[in-house]
């Protein structure tokens, strides 16, 4: 077989109309397309199966360059190494680590990979992304996390540094690199994060609940989607996210799909791929179908004023944060009405398990694997009691009168 040349291959014209194949010994193969593109390929077999791996299109690589890349996965194929497999773990930059990362943890493993992926997107790549691995130090991090902290988001840089710090330790654990210049950085925002912990009260929610009304900024769709989260103890993605036709008004019933619910992906054996099914009080269905009737044509129950799609979690969030920060309430955020729900359905005497099936979480212990009952009526009964409560609370005449479960469920 006669050896490819260099300037051969510069002046090869492809002239068949179809794709074709020079070869040059040794599995390297030059495939000089219908307009004379020229990409440099090593053929080889691995457990009885032809298969190709692209070295790069040329001139961008010369042929000895090629050459030499041949003979490096000729030494993997002796070690029992796929070539195909060992480049995909080559990254020189951390925009390589990051996609790397992205493709085989966040997208495999994650419920939901938008948050990682945006997250990445919007605060690492733009200050780590195109920097190769081995030149990144603690200080570039630190850069970054300042710019976060003076953007007003000091919460959020402790996050994209336990973010980066996985990154990096994903790496170290794939044999990209072997040490991580993010490990021994400190959370930058010594204030822990609040927004999954505190409770209001009842006074503060009386409070919040009155002044919604006199929010004009936050508009009538925004004071329904509070009440909502007040009401229900949903999560703020399924309840910005839901469709119209996830209710059914007659049945007072809210029906959650699993990719809107944190355990809807990712559970296993009976439970897997299991919807939610949340029962509304009269209270709830009543501002549902006003928010049904602000909606428009729009497949959403609150869909986005500008573009399709539904409201934005973000701006919600401050138009939120406006109306507390008048109140005076301290830091209350749309989780903060979800761990309300629960902690005061237990300071009305609600049973956990009841509450537990509520706001779907997943029981614990012996309970998770003996314990598949509904308690269907108990939750219908345990949300209208939550509503008639906040009802009361609001017109001041607040008896608190635990509510009564069967005999079966004592």
């Amino acid at each position: 077989m006669t050896k490819l040349t260099q300037k051969g291959i510069e002046r090869y014209r492809n002239k068949s109309g179809k794709r074709e194949t020079l070869s040059d010994g040794n599995g390297l193969q030059v495939r000089v397309g219908t307009t004379n593109n020229k990409v440099y390929y090593f053929r080889y077999k691995i457990a009885g199966k032809t298969k190709y791996l692209k070295l790069g299109n040329h001139p961008l690589i010369s042929l000895s360059d090629a050459r030499i890349k041949v003979i490096e996965h000729h030494n993997q194929l002796q070690q029992g190494f796929d070539p195909n497999y060992e480049i995909e773990d080559e990254c020189d930059t951390f925009d390589d680590l990051a996609d790397l990362f992205i493709r085989r943890h966040v997208n495999k493993n994650l419920h939901r990979p938008d948050i990682p992926t945006h997250r990445i997107k919007k605060h690492i790549r733009p200050s780590l992304g195109h920097l190769k691995l081995a030149i990144i130090k603690p200080r570039h991090i630190t850069v970054m996390l300042d710019r976060i902290i003076d953007g007003g988001s000091s919460e959020e840089a402790n996050k994209i540094l336990q973010l980066t710090k996985q990154i990096f330790r994903f790496g170290i654990g794939r044999g990209v690199l072997e040490m991580s210049p993010a490990e021994h950085l400190s959370p930058p925002s010594k204030r822990a994060p609040t927004s999954g912990q505190r409770a209001l009260t009842f006074e503060e929610l009386k409070t919040l609940i009155e002044a919604l009304d006199n929010q004009k900024s936050m508009g009538r769709r925004l004071q329904i989607l509070t009440l909502l989260l007040i009401l229900t103890g949903s999560r703020k993605g399924a309840l910005i996210n839901a469709e119209k036709s996830h209710f059914d008004l007659d049945k007072k019933v809210w029906t959650i799909p699993p990719d809107l619910t944190k355990t809807g992906r990712g559970r296993v054996g009976r439970d897997e791929g299991k919807p939610h099914r949340l029962p509304l009080s009269g209270w709830a269905c009543e501002l549902v179908e006003e928010a049904i009737g602000l909606s428009d044509d729009s497949i959403y129950l609150f869909p986005s004023t500008k573009k399709s799609g539904t409201f934005n979690a973000t701006s919600y969030n401050n138009r939120l944060k406006e109306l507390v920060d008048q109140l005076e309430l301290g830091r209350v955020t749309p989780h903060t009405f979800r761990h309300t729900f629960t902690t005061r359905m237990a300071d009305l005497k609600v049973p956990p398990y009841i509450v537990e099936k509520l706001v779907n979480h997943r029981m614990s212990g012996i309970m998770a694997v003996y314990n598949h009952a509904e308690y269907w009526d108990e939750q219908v009964e345990a949300i209208a009691m939550w509503s008639s409560y906040m009802s009361a609370l609001l017109s001041n005449e607040l008896k608190v009168i635990p509510i009564q479960f069967s005999q079966q469920v004592r």
